[in-house]
């Protein structure tokens, strides 16, 4: 008797995001012990609160975004100039979340364009990649991540699973490297395809905007590979960040200490990666401020 369920295999947009350090971190917490006193037990209640209070935060920052995927693109109707009605009567494509151990993947179906624009889902999830790189590096929590656009099945309500996952991991594990979250040439491709496409009526007209907008909030790296740019000026309104002097300021001085800690170390792979942060963080504040 066949018991496999019925499933659709189809088109996701997936980001793959993972916290860095959590492993080295979670040793310093693996056991309990009811005896503990004094700085032993305040380093290990420390080490709790560290573990667990970034797990949340990445959680509490990814989940917003999921919400706010249920509703309209304030940041981008704006532009979308005689055409918000054919805009506001299509359905949001909202984002879905996953946990994966301490990251998190966040997806978006490409399928039924008819009804949902693919650009929807991308767009939130660009917003909601650059919002938790600049509110996790802010508050000295470094992530790292993957997107990607490819094939998957969701096996369960909030379940993905299947090729498209794979190759995001595959960039946050192995290309990444730093923190930064790296796209993989499929979905640069697809959003440039449709950000420079002509035709459609108004649904086409409103498709272009939403694609440069999520062009906007991307950039190449020194590598080749291109990145979510989230201390962009694109990302920085989309986010609807007040303070983003001070977010720039704290961002720079965890990279800092960072790259001055695993420098002092003469931790080479470690102390490269913060320089390379360091680095994107200067040229960030160079176009801010143009």
């Amino acid at each position: 008797m066949n018991t496999t369920p019925d499933l659709a295999h189809c088109n996701w947009i997936v980001a793959f995001l993972d916290i860095l350090g959590q492993t080295e971190a979670m040793e310093q917490i693996d056991f309990v012990d009811s005896k503990m006193s004094g700085e032993k037990r305040e380093a290990f209640e420390s080490g709790v609160r560290k573990v667990y209070g970034t797990t949340m935060l990445l959680h509490d920052t990814i989940h917003s975004w999921v919400e706010r995927s249920k509703g309209n693109l304030a940041p981008v109707v704006r532009q979308i100039s005689g055409n918000e009605t054919v805009w506001s009567q299509m359905n949001s494509g909202m984002l879905k979340c996953q946990r994966f151990s301490d990251g998190l993947i966040v997806f978006g179906t490409l399928s039924d364009p008819k009804s949902v624009s693919p650009l929807k889902p991308m767009f939130f999830l660009l917003g909601c990649c650059a919002n938790v790189m600049a509110v996790t590096l802010a508050r000295g929590t470094p992530i790292r991540g993957g997107i990607a656009i490819g094939a998957g099945v969701e096996m369960q309500p909030n379940e993905l699973y299947g090729p498209v996952l794979a190759r995001a991991h595959h960039l946050e594990s192995e290309i990444a490297q730093h923190p930064r979250i790296v796209l993989d040439k499929r979905s640069h491709e697809f959003i440039q395809a449709i950000a420079g496409s002509s035709g459609g009526g108004a649904r086409g007209d409103a498709d272009r905007v939403v694609a440069r907008a999520c062009a906007d909030m991307l950039r190449i790296d020194v590598d080749g590979y291109t990145i979510v740019d989230y201390l962009g000026k694109a990302a920085l309104s989309v986010c609807d960040r007040s303070r983003t002097e001070q977010v720039l300021a704290m961002i720079s001085d965890f990279a800092t200490k960072e790259y001055e800690r695993h420098r002092a170390a003469l931790n080479t792979k470690l102390a490269f990666r913060y320089a390379q942060v360091l680095n994107y963080i200067e040229f960030s504040k160079t176009e801010f401020h143009k």
